[in-house]
């Protein structure tokens, strides 16, 4: 009874007991109750609670509040009561809370509008926090206290070592390591640091991050005009000063210790200078180690050996403080409002601000106890919050406006980011801003810079396909330049000079140009530039279309010329001596290379081949690439003008297979067609195979599709070196016996003398009896170099000579030969009627003569049949032609 200020009257006890009923009987169920937290339970906080209950249980009709616990973090506060406010629930009620200007914009749409209501007594406040509490022109809270960072030092020990408070960083740094040496010294305790400040991952790091930033000029992460500001070299430095500091004059066990921990090496007095917000005030006055009443301690005055100051800057004048303007919000879901609002009318006087600013040292919102430290301190011994020059500090603005809801992700890439730089996981102050600034944009803007685009976002190639691609332009390299040299070396044997070795060294050539496009395909942007991988994605187009170029036309004018040499001159068709000339072909294969070089100028200046990183995953919320592949490519035009070239050398193919077909009956050592066809087919598989594979994995996976691409190139022209020049390895190797060399240099010899006649691009009677004696003469001369007489059997079959014989068919004076050779035994040879010429007599009185009879070997001896030696030399002129 006493508690309620009763005498023992019964009156009066009747009236105490009645009072007691009504609080706690009556008012929990018939009055209203109002769900409050006024932060986390700190003894400030319960000191606020407790004195706010007490007030509106007297109230007319009385309110029941109740407190709603919180998390002990701040992040994780914010989310607890955003969850509440945005999910109603009458199990889970929040209707007044305390809220930071820089979290209404994220729960704008949970807030109850208090302008009508408040607007008018808004002048009455500070209109710095007025206007951050203001979003949209709706008054989303009404203003508590004011908080932004504080240096708290040691005056007593400034005062011991004749050192005054620092106003920049460079002296405070020489201040608190020379203090902290000193004071190791005098008591033998490592223990005692220099400066104290919170280094953990939470919303406090943020804020004094953006505390060291600004001090150095260094700019506020997002100015007002939307601009991503951190990365310059004033935050850099503000970086590497604070990693500085740790085990220096700061204990790196900070990196682990939240705001409650960093401040106990302070108030035990271990520490020169703390930095923290300005609710620490009141702790100074209040706070003692837990049990310290067990002890006969004495009275501790600490408090008045504490001095505040505002934080320095660098230079000097360039200190400012990062405010936190403190709000009371109400849910608009309340189910209870207008006695809601009610608690809040308490809690925005100016009697529950002076009582804040006596128990707990906040700085009150109200104009009148700004001004007036009478009214607000009193006479309560220093540090107080009227010590703080409220109204002349220089209060760092955090651009709420352009952040807007995105504040908790910007609050925590900034304390996540330095943390990891104070931990050691981010190596330089430079990745940190540079990293902090990409992250921003990501988050905040959607004009990602280019520098930006880092290795997070980017998959690129592995070393081993550029790897790859040199290796087998080294092979290719190696067997052009080796087959080269050796037809160069072995220029003056039959086989080379039979094979045109002009155009084999310019197939040579064009592998070489073509093989260098491989060098450039397994490339990317990780170690070259744009620009550079522009140019690196055309010259691959150039390489291979004019290596290409040179080596199909050097194959086909090399054919094509067998053709005029020896096929169409035995079908009676005249050409021109000069037409046949190797320079004419020369200027043919010139001409084809130029078509080239100006196809693929226009191509470049028209649709050049760009590097373009293609984006295969996109951020669904910020709109930014999270994956990305490199490649060559560009617009529909760039397709078009692909296309149609792969489209050109499949023509060229196609029309090279087609010469060869009409030339297959020419022996192999002049035109070697058979190989020329497999390369052909070869390179047309590769072309038509290659191009949908490479476009089908490209799109799974860009490292398959680069590795066809580069063996396709390879293959092209590995396959027709390897078809052209190993055969001719072969067949200048094979080992012959004197009778098959002979034979064959007979045939040689003939061949060459029918080309230079028909060459000549006429066939007259006395040029075509020159021919009938040179054959005489060179087979008379072969029939005694293989045997001698008429009783030594001669054998001309084609398995003798594998490099030089006559072949039946349409080549030569042999054909009646291996005609009876095929119809076997049975065939009666005998001369042609109306083909009586001189070297007809000469050889049938020649007992030596290959026109004399003879039986095949293995053949009936008495019958009229013959073989290929009893046959009779016929010398009709379109055989000799073939010739």
């Amino acid at each position: 009874l006493p508690l309620f200020g009763c005498d023992w009257a019964p009156p009066a006890v009747a009236r105490g007991w009645m009072s007691f009923v009504k609080f706690l009987v009556i008012v929990p169920f018939v009055y209203a109750t109002v769900y409050w937290n006024p932060g986390d339970e700190i003894h400030r906080h319960n000191v606020e609670f407790n004195h706010t209950y007490h007030v509106v249980k007297k109230f007319d009709p009385p309110i029941n509040l109740t407190r709603v616990t919180c998390p002990p973090r701040l992040e994780d506060e914010i989310a607890f009561v955003n969850n509440r406010y945005a999910k109603p629930n009458p199990s889970e009620r929040l209707d007044i809370f305390r809220v930071e200007s820089s979290w209404l914009r994220q729960m704008e749409d949970s807030l109850y509008d208090l302008t009508p209501r408040y607007g008018s007594l808004m002048a009455q406040f500070d209109q710095r926090a007025v206007q951050a509490l203001t979003v949209n022109g709706k008054l989303l809270a009404i203003p508590s206290f004011l908080d932004f960072s504080l240096i708290y030092y040691r005056k007593d020990l400034l005062d011991l070592y004749n050192k005054t408070y620092p106003t920049s960083w460079d002296e405070f740094e020489e201040t608190a390591t020379f203090i902290q040496t000193e004071q190791r010294k005098l008591s033998g305790n490592s223990d005692f640091w220099g400066f104290m400040w919170q280094g953990s991952a939470n919303e406090i790091l943020t804020v004094l991050t953006m505390q060291f930033v600004a001090s150095h000029g260094g700019g506020t992460f997002i100015e007002d005009d939307g601009t991503i500001s951190i990365n310059n070299p004033n935050a850099i430095a503000a970086f590497q000063r604070a990693k500085r500091w740790l085990n220096v004059i700061t204990p790196s066990t900070i990196v682990n210790q939240h705001l409650h921990e960093t401040k106990l090496p302070f108030l035990l007095e271990k520490a020169a200078f703390l930095m923290d917000l300005n609710h620490v005030i009141g702790e100074i006055h209040n706070w003692s180690p837990t049990g310290a009443n067990l002890f006969s301690c004495g009275t501790r005055s600490f408090s008045s050996s504490v001095g505040l100051g505002h934080p320095p800057g660098q230079p000097a004048h360039n200190n400012i403080s990062v405010p936190w303007f403190w709000g009371w919000s109400v849910n608009k879901y309340t189910p209870e409002l207008n006695e809601t609002l009610r608690v809040l009318d308490y809690l925005a006087s100016e009697a529950q601000q002076l009582f804040k600013a006596e128990r707990s040292e906040d700085p009150p919102t109200r104009i009148r106890l700004q001004e007036n430290d009478t009214l607000t301190c009193g006479n309560r011994s220093n540090p107080t919050c009227c010590d703080i020059d409220v109204e002349s500090q220089p209060l760092l603005r955090r651009a709420l406006e352009k952040i807007g809801p995105k504040y908790f992700d910007i609050s925590k890439i900034i304390f996540t980011t330095m943390h990891e730089y104070l931990v050691g996981n981010i190596a330089t102050a430079s990745e940190v801003v540079e990293d902090m600034e990409c992250t921003l944009h990501r988050t905040y803007s959607s004009d990602i810079p280019s520098h930006c685009r880092g290795t997070q976002e980017y998959h690129y190639r592995p070393s081993y396909l550029n790897d790859l691609g040199i290796a087998l332009c080294v092979v290719n390299m190696a067997l052009s330049l080796g087959f080269g040299m050796w037809v160069a070396y072995h220029r003056n044997d039959k086989v080379i000079k039979a094979s045109q070795p002009h155009f084999l060294y310019l197939v040579c050539v064009g592998c070489m140009i073509s093989s260098v496009s491989l060098i450039f395909i397994g490339v990317d942007d990780k170690n070259h530039t744009a620009e550079e991988l522009d140019g690196m994605c055309q010259a691959t187009a150039w390489f291979y279309a004019l290596g290409f170029a040179t080596t199909i036309t050097s194959l086909y004018a090399k054919t094509y010329r067998v053709k005029l040499l020896m096929v169409d001159a035995t079908d009676g068709k005249k050409k021109r001596r000069e037409g046949l000339k190797i320079e004419i072909f020369f200027y043919a294969i010139g001409l084809a290379v130029l078509a080239e070089i100006i196809y693929m100028t226009v191509w470049t200046l028209v649709a050049p081949i760009k590097w373009v990183r293609e984006c295969k995953r996109e951020n669904p919320d910020y709109g930014y690439c999270e994956e990305s592949v490199g490649n060559c490519g560009g617009t529909i035009g760039t397709i078009v003008f692909l296309a149609a070239l792969l489209a050109i050398h499949l023509v060229y193919l196609s029309y090279i297979l087609y010469i060869c077909y009409l030339v297959r009956n020419v022996p192999t050592e002049f035109s070697e067609h058979k190989y020329i066809t497999a390369s052909a087919v070869s390179s047309i598989e590769i072309l038509v195979v290659s191009p949908p594979i490479i476009a089908l994995s490209w799109q799974s996976s860009a490292i398959v599709s680069t590795i066809i691409l580069t063996f396709a190139l390879f293959a092209t022209d590995f396959g027709v070196l390897v078809m052209i020049f190993v055969p001719k390895i072969f067949a200048a190797y094979e080992k012959h016996d004197e009778k098959t060399l002979t034979q064959e240099d007979i045939l040689f010899n003939l061949r060459r003398k029918a080309r230079k006649i028909a060459e000549s691009g006429t066939m007259t009677r006395s040029r075509r009896k020159d021919i009938q004696k040179a054959i005489a003469a060179h087979e008379s001369k072969g029939s005694k170099n293989i045997g001698g007489n008429s009783n030594k059997e001669m054998s001309h079959d084609s398995k003798n000579s594998k490099t030089g014989s006559l072949r039946c068919g349409e080549r030569g004076v042999g054909m009646e030969r291996l005609r009876s050779r095929e119809r076997g035994a049975g065939v009666e040879c005998t001369p042609r009627p109306g083909e009586n010429s001189e070297m007809d007599r000469k050889s049938s009185t020649s007992p030596n003569s290959p026109g004399s009879r003879r039986k095949v070997k293995g053949r009936a001896p008495d019958n009229t049949k013959c073989g290929i030696e009893s046959q009779e030399y016929n010398h009709k002129p379109s055989n000799l032609n073939r010739i």
